[in-house]
């Protein structure tokens, strides 16, 4: 579904749907809400194909180093 809408408007709502989840995700963090932003992860992966598994498991042990 998300790639008719890459070849039909140019829009990327995969990519998009993944960085306001991340968004999310890490104000969650910021916020002192670990819980809340470890369900907004695990809810993430849940949703994803492989290959944005890896990309999102490196980009939360990124998260949690900083």
């Amino acid at each position: 579904m998300y790639e008719e809408f890459v070849v039909l408007f140019g829009w990327d709502l995969k990519s998009l749907w993944q960085t306001a989840n991340q968004q999310h995700c890490c104000a969650l963090f910021q916020a002192g809400r670990i819980g809340a932003a470890t369900e907004s992860y695990q809810s993430m992966m849940e949703k994803s194909d492989e290959a944005t598994h890896i990309s999102l498991c490196a980009w939360f042990t990124a998260l949690k180093l900083q």
